[in-house]
């Protein structure tokens, strides 16, 4: 019997050790992705909402929100290396409180399987959503630096005054890097 406790208490430390070790071997850093417009028109549904607050972007000529910029940071993405997108936080500030509005977030994702939209936003007013990807999951993004992109579409209308109506979008993105 104390031999059996010996032994079980020998496999339970060894455990207690290993496992720290183990788990450090796989901590991941975590980037981020931030990005915010000035205020745009209503109307940015079947073209990508873009920001003079960043150099522009565009892939295959066509302007898009969000692409790798090699001289803003250093993070992997803006490097044009691979990353996976783990979770995202999306606001939609409208400038009327009582104007309705809703957006999406979408990956170019270069041919990575995975999903287009990956996170949406909407309601009355100022509106956000956020979400994360289980763990060992997320949506593959990157490594093409000529097609590499993230897209942010947002509609609104009503309130008081229709025709001043504004919305931004405050977007950030978090993600791993092989």
């Amino acid at each position: 019997m104390l031999i059996d406790m010996t032994r079980f208490l020998g496999v339970s430390l060894a455990a207690l050790i290993l496992v720290p070790v183990t788990a450090n071997a796989q901590i991941k850093t975590v980037w981020s992705i931030f990005w915010l417009t000035p205020p745009l028109s209503c109307n940015f549904w079947g073209q990508p909402m873009t920001s003079n607050y960043y150099p522009p972007c565009k892939v295959g000529g066509v302007h898009v929100s969000i692409c790798p910029q090699p001289t803003v940071s250093q993070q992997p993405f803006d490097q044009g290396k691979p990353i996976t997108i783990v979770g995202w936080e999306l606001m939609q500030i409208l400038s009327d409180p009582t104007a309705s509005g809703y957006m999406v977030i979408g990956s170019g994702n270069s041919g990575n399987p995975g999903a287009d939209v990956f996170g949406m936003t909407g309601g009355v007013g100022t509106n956000m959503k956020n979400g994360t990807f289980p763990p060992d999951t997320g949506l593959p993004q990157g490594g093409n630096p000529g097609y590499s992109h993230i897209d942010v579409y947002g509609v609104c209308s009503g309130g008081k005054n229709p025709a001043t109506l504004t919305q931004q979008a405050l977007v950030t993105i978090l993600c791993t890097s092989p």
